[in-house]
């Protein structure tokens, strides 16, 4: 017997749902016969044969039907519509449980794979789970919004703008308790359709992910018809010219403004209890990259002007981890792997000419210049998957405002912790040090956690923040100062250099947070300051020197006692008293 048209069609449709592409006069899709995550299966509608390239099945029109569910009891269990679309749902192994099919007249079906390529039209003793289930488990590990809707095409045209989204099986009414279990301690969006039917089932699921721990945020898009749903809401703003980034960054926005649902939580007494007991609670020891500086797991600040070596610093500390020594006070120690994230330097002309004259292992730091939004779905999955395949203990991000996309507002304390609480999430899950480089603001003389750009949760959000810069009046003289740190007692500060395209570390440094950060010196104090402190040099070059004489001298020479005390104090010029009471003289000298 030959196929008709009408099962041509059939299968045309099936196979193109099954991601299919049309190559010439064939059809490649996701074979049927095993579990395919590239199409590699083809069928060829005129020889009404189809063959898979990976498993070698293969066979006639009746076969591949009879694989695609497509034969008697299909139409029975559709009730003799038409198969329009398939919606598999996945256990956490990414093994498909089952499919949701829609069909024409409009339908929903079940059915379960029946373990030789073919179907079992119901869910008996199937485990029943969420759509998208390992996206949404890979979502919760780092922190994303999961955005919860009623259907499977409304998940899936959320997914395609980048967000984690899922539903259950069943649509409204549906909900289970142990759907909540993947999502425990999440924050999730809930979008409800737009009737009385849609905003009970929210209300539903919002009860039963609260009782997981979960943040419930519930919004509802505005201008709906009645019936109305995400993909809805979606078509009309697409035909009114926006295009997908703004869309997303609208439901972004939405998300952010929607308060956490209080309104039906269940009271007290039979809520279920978020806190822990803290006898049970283990003691976990805090590890360091570089002690106390860059503590592993966690997310670590880098401050400072532009200009003032913060790259330099960074590709230091990379170059000394490549080669297990030269970190300022630490001992020799297991040479470990950096993956720098850069927007502002050359990867070839600038980063890898740095790294060469820093003697670094190069073979051990890896490089990303590419753009990438930290603040998406897709930004973090990019960055989780370079620190998956380098395996870095050490992650820089430079700068970090450069790698947030126009939807996050870094003066706002909200969307700043949505950024940092997801880098934190991936540095804790892959027990890496995340050192993130930020400007200061222009305005100059305040305190120093408050000196970085944007909103001062970049630095709460921090467990450790380094300053570096330069002193007002030498600036060859830099300095880099632990300025924050909650999990051990502050570093010392360490000079460093740059000197012809070369970086050196100097020794601890007299520098202060207030150095640093004080207004810029005027071109003539600058030369006044140098002189003074030259003249010290060559004063107390032969010993020490009384106060007095020194003092007088300096006037002799033009130099202001304001100068001189300034001078002084960048020389770490030590102070000692030589014989008791009034014979007693203070005298100055260059420290050994």
């Amino acid at each position: 017997m030959v196929a008709g048209d009408g099962a041509v069609a059939r299968l045309e449709r099936e196979t193109l749902a099954r991601q299919g592409q049309r190559e010439g006069r064939e059809i490649r899709f996701l074979c049927p016969a095993h579990l395919d995550t590239r199409p590699s299966a083809r069928w060829h509608p005129e020889k009404r044969t189809w063959f898979c390239d990976a498993c070698k099945a293969g066979g006639g029109w009746r076969d591949l039907a009879r694989r695609l569910g497509l034969n008697g009891s299909e139409a029975r269990a559709a009730g003799g519509g038409e198969i329009v679309a398939s919606y598999p749902y996945c256990g956490a192994d990414g093994r498909v449980l089952y499919e949701v099919v829609r069909t024409i007249p409009k339908g929903f079906a079940c059915r379960r794979p029946d373990g030789a390529g073919g179907w079992v039209w119901n869910l008996r003793g199937t485990e029943r789970v969420l759509y998208r289930l390992p996206e949404v488990l890979a979502a919760v590990r780092t922190g994303e919004r999961i955005w919860v809707v009623e259907g499977e095409k409304d998940a899936d045209a959320l997914a395609a703008l980048g967000f984690a989204a899922t539903t259950n099986p069943g649509g409204a009414g549906k909900w289970r308790a142990e759907y909540g279990a993947a999502l425990r301690g999440a924050r999730v969006v809930v979008v409800p359709d737009n009737d009385a039917a849609g905003r009970e089932h929210a209300a539903a699921v919002a009860r039963g992910l609260e009782a997981v721990g979960c943040e419930v945020r519930v919004v509802e898009l505005g201008g709906l018809a009645a019936k109305g749903d995400v993909s809805d809401w979606l078509d009309r703003e697409r035909r009114a010219g926006k295009a997908d980034e703004s869309l997303a960054g609208e439901l972004e926005a939405l998300a952010g403004a929607a308060p956490v649902r209080e309104v039906g939580r269940r009271p007290a007494e039979t809520a279920a209890l978020r806190s822990r007991q803290m006898s049970k609670v283990k003691i976990e020891k805090v590890s360091f990259l570089w002690r106390p500086y860059l503590p592993l797991g966690k997310v670590t600040l880098l401050e400072g002007d532009p200009g003032q070596g913060k790259s330099w610093v960074t590709a230091a500390i990379a170059a000394s981890g490549s080669l297990g020594r030269g970190l300022p006070g630490a001992e020799p120690f297991e040479p470990f792997r950096s993956l720098i994230f850069t927007a502002e330097d050359g990867l070839g002309d600038t980063l890898a000419r740095r790294l060469e004259a820093l003697g670094a292992d190069r073979d051990l730091v890896f490089a990303h210049d590419e753009s990438v939004s930290l603040d998406t779905t897709e930004g973090l999955a990019e960055l989780v998957r370079e620190i998956e395949g380098r395996r870095p203990l050490l992650v820089i991000i430079d700068p970090v405002v450069a790698y947030l996309s126009g939807r996050t507002d870094i003066y706002r304390a909200n969307e700043v912790r949505s950024v940092l609480a997801p880098l934190a999430k991936i540095a804790e899950r892959y027990g890496c040090a995340i050192l993130a480089v930020r400007h200061v603001n222009k305005a100059k003389g305040g305190r120093a956690i408050y000196a970085g750009q944007g909103s001062i949760d970049f630095t709460a959000a921090a467990r450790s923040v380094l300053l570096a810069g330069s002193a007002a009046g030498d600036p060859q003289e830099h300095a880099l100062l632990h300025i924050k740190s909650n999990l051990a007692a502050s570093g010392r500060a360490y000079g460093y250099r740059i000197e012809e395209e070369r970086f050196f570390w100097t020794g601890e440094s007299r520098l202060t947070a207030g150095d640093l950060l004080a207004p810029e010196v005027a071109s003539e104090e600058l030369t006044a300051d140098g002189e003074a402190r030259a003249f010290l040099r060559d004063l107390l070059a032969e010993g020490p020197v009384p106060a007095r004489r020194v003092v007088a001298a300096a006037k002799a020479a033009g130099i202001t006692e304001r100068t001189l005390r300034r001078a002084k104090d960048r020389e770490g010029i030590a102070v000692t008293k030589q014989g008791f009471g009034a014979s007693g003289q203070w005298l100055w000298s260059i420290p050994s």
